[in-house]
């Protein structure tokens, strides 16, 4: 059976898009990019779940914890214990953080220790500055394990999967609807759970897209008119999958979602159609090396930023700036900062491979 690559040339494109929304790329590119791409990899994944492991749920259950948890903690510790390397060689200091004036600081041992213990328990507290896009980890983990171990109670009830699934979802939505509803989260929950319920949800879409991919695939009216959609609900609202959320957001980030999904997926089946090209060969590339690109892209985009140090003749300090140096605004200089930081995080990506206690 030929090999499905859509999806993983959807991953790659998206994949490449989070460098470019971390970058500082204009605006409406932002706030495009925003209202898509983690509802994008969340419909992803809930693309290719079975219901046959509702049979298998703990031997799933394992194999996510493998797959998901350990690379989490393991590079959540080794970013952990070169937290200090990276402030006293300026990558992260005390003079320059994010645009909301958040720096860093020198771990203490204590503080070391308590950041270990959240990071092993609670799989929080991991390296904010470098580590920043760790929390898609986390909730992809919690809302395939709800997804997979909640389904097959509902299974059994129900002996329909389409419907356990189905529900399942619902509550997902529900859940995220009255966390936004009510402002407060799940309590000792990290980040209050919101991401989680919307991810459990977006999760059963994906499951729905692929149960009738032959409805909606390939019709280029549909991915016309779902552009058309993403860019209204984009101009009204702009929002993603953000910690905590609005009603208005909650509700907005199901449309952008979903039609960015339709007309992502629709863009890569063109591009899969012509398979000799290295656009294809390149996003099948990055979209095979997503977690690297998830734990490396952050760390990558400083070489850029102490490029763009020496072009304006800044204290190198700023080197430190989250996640890119916005204290001298351009309309460029994203450009550079994508165009480096791509290839320099697949590169350590291939570097790491090569040591088989770290490859992922």
């Amino acid at each position: 059976m030929k090999r499905d690559t859509r999806i993983t040339l959807v991953k790659g494109l998206c994949m490449i898009m989070v460098v470019v929304d971390h970058s500082g790329c204009p605006q409406p590119l932002f706030n495009t990019d925003l209202s898509m791409l983690m509802p994008i990899f969340f419909i992803s994944s809930g693309y290719f779940f079975k219901a046959s492991w509702f049979d298998r749920k703990w031997e799933y259950v394992k194999r996510k914890f493998k797959n998901l948890y350990i690379p989490f903690v393991k590079w959540s510790i080794i970013f952990l214990l070169l937290h200090n390397v990276f402030f006293g060689l300026g990558i992260i200091n005390a003079q320059y953080g994010n645009d909301s004036g958040v720096t860093s600081h020198l771990y203490s041992l204590k503080e070391g220790f308590t950041h270990l213990l959240n990071i092993v328990l609670r799989m929080d507290q991991y390296e904010g500055f470098l580590l920043g896009a760790y929390w898609f980890l986390r909730t992809l983990l919690v809302s395939l394990v709800v997804m997979c171990c909640l389904g097959s109670v509902i299974n059994k009830k129900t002996h329909s999967p389409s419907t356990s699934i189905a529900l399942v979802s619902l509550l997902g939505l529900l859940g995220g609807l009255a966390i936004a509803w009510s402002r407060h989260g799940i309590p000792y929950f990290p980040q209050g759970g919101y991401r989680e319920c919307m991810a459990t949800f977006f999760l059963g879409v994906g499951y729905f897209m692929h149960a009738y991919e032959r409805v909606w695939q390939e019709r280029s009216w549909l991915a016309a008119a779902a552009f058309v959609l993403l860019l209204c609900g984009v101009y009204i609202q702009p929002t993603g999958l953000l910690p905590a959320a609005t009603v208005g957001q909650w509700g907005m980030v199901l449309l952008t979602g979903t039609c960015g999904f339709v007309f992502v997926h629709w863009l890569c089946s063109q591009i899969d159609a012509h398979p000799g090209t290295l656009l294809r060969r390149s996003l099948l590339h990055v979209g095979e090396k997503t977690f690297y690109v998830f734990t490396f892209h952050f760390l990558m985009l400083k070489p850029a930023s102490l490029l763009k140090a020496y072009i304006y003749d800044l204290d190198w300090h700023v080197v430190g700036c989250h996640p890119y140096v916005h204290t001298v605004p351009d309309n460029w200089f994203w450009l550079i900062y994508v165009a480096t930081a791509v290839p320099l995080t697949l590169l350590l990506g291939r570097v790491v491979d090569k040591v088989k206690w770290l490859k992922a």
